[in-house]
């Protein structure tokens, strides 16, 4: 255990932690493993953090909560053909690029920024930029999960058990994911790297402040997403709804590198993923067992002052109010900004108490990221 200095923010700048807190940073799976266990013993509520591309706080502790570091947790392994075990602290890019010195890549990966870690990416769902919708979310090309309960025990899921599809999207709250087998795609005719392990370090730089810096007092500028998940039924409304938010707020909202939906200033203003469901439902994603769309558009926000914030909770609570009347749904766990959503008001009661039950199948005193979707016991 390590004093940490604090406090600490996320990617949005609008929540920080304490200052003065402890923490833990296990450098492997064994030592992720003895955390658990050391800290089961002592009742020790536990707040994980990763990259910390978060918007709602997610990742900050909490008073009387360690945080568990995962940025050691970045090592990788070519174990068969076709794959790559990884750490759940690699970020995303950082794989990317790496894999692509040797001849591969990734067969989806996070459009916006190298920001996610493999653990995270998995926790918000995983859903890809343009480039790789077609290929489904990330749900579809992990291979294999290495999750660790409250107490340090592992347990190996692969696509067929039935409670791997319930960790995309459950926002840390069903166990820790150590490491991720992953699927990948060679881009060239090198030979597959057998037998290779070894460590990679963050390299990619993240688009505005790095999470753990304090915004400036005069405020400073981050790239947010606005985004909805819907039906081809629903897509129109859904645009009208974006355009409505736009319109309503010009000075701050001004969209930016868009291709798809209405226009603004004539250029369009957002745009479209058709996200193919795949061979494997995420209900914690999307609630249907069916194909979807990611509509919404991107633009950047200043951060850093008391009416910035309220300005983004104030619009976040109108698209969650409009996706309910309409029929949408939220990327809830990616890009809401309230520390306290009403988790069990939005998912429908069988989702949410199944999820619930998970959540204390593998967390029973929920020590971990305790707070933040189910009550505390």
């Amino acid at each position: 255990m390590e004093h940490l200095a604090g406090p600490f923010y996320d990617y949005a700048k609008m929540h920080c932690s304490p200052s003065g807190t402890v923490g833990y940073t296990p450098q492997s799976v064994a030592e992720l493993a003895e955390v658990l266990a050391e800290t089961d013993a002592s009742h020790r509520p536990l707040r994980l953090r990763g990259h910390a591309h978060s918007f709602s706080g997610a990742a900050l502790p909490r008073p009387g909560q360690a945080t568990l570091l995962t940025q050691g947790l970045n090592h990788f392994r070519f174990e068969s053909p076709g794959t790559v075990t990884v750490g759940a602290g690699v970020r995303i890019w950082d794989l990317q690029a790496y894999l692509e010195t040797l001849g591969y890549r990734l067969p989806v990966y996070n459009g916006g920024g190298p920001g996610p870690t493999v653990g995270g990416f998995i926790q918000v769902g995983g859903i890809p930029k343009l480039r790789d919708s077609v290929a489904g979310g990330f749900w579809n090309h992990v291979e294999e999960i290495t999750l660790l309960d409250a107490r340090g025990k592992s347990h190996q899921l692969r696509p067929d058990h039935p409670h791997f599809a319930w960790l995309f999207g459950s926002g840390g709250q069903i166990g820790v994911v150590a490491e991720a087998k992953l699927s990948i795609l060679p881009t060239g005719q090198g030979d597959y790297p057998q037998g290779k392990v070894g460590r990679i370090a963050p390299t990619a730089k993240p688009h505005g402040l790095p999470a753990e810096e304090a915004p400036p007092n005069h405020g400073s500028y981050q790239l947010f997403w606005f985004s909805y998940f819907t039906d081809e039924a629903h897509e129109a409304t859904a645009w009208e709804l974006l355009q409505g938010y736009v319109k309503a707020h010009p000075r701050e909202l001004i969209p930016q590198a868009g291709y798809a939906g209405p226009r603004h200033h004539g250029e369009p203003m957002g745009y479209r993923h058709p996200i193919p469901m795949g061979k494997l439902h995420a209900p914690l994603v999307y609630p249907k067992a069916e194909d979807f769309l990611l509509v919404g558009f991107m633009c950047p926000v200043r951060v850093g002052r008391p009416q910035d914030g309220k300005f983004l909770l104030q619009l976040r609570a109108q698209m969650y109010q409009d996706a309910r009347q309409h029929g949408l749904h939220l990327y809830v766990q990616s890009e809401n900004m309230h520390p306290l959503f009403p988790h069990a008001e939005y998912w429908d009661h069988a989702t949410f108490a199944h999820w619930q039950a998970l959540k204390s199948h593998y967390d029973p005193r929920h020590r971990l990221n305790g707070g933040t979707v189910f009550p505390l016991p």
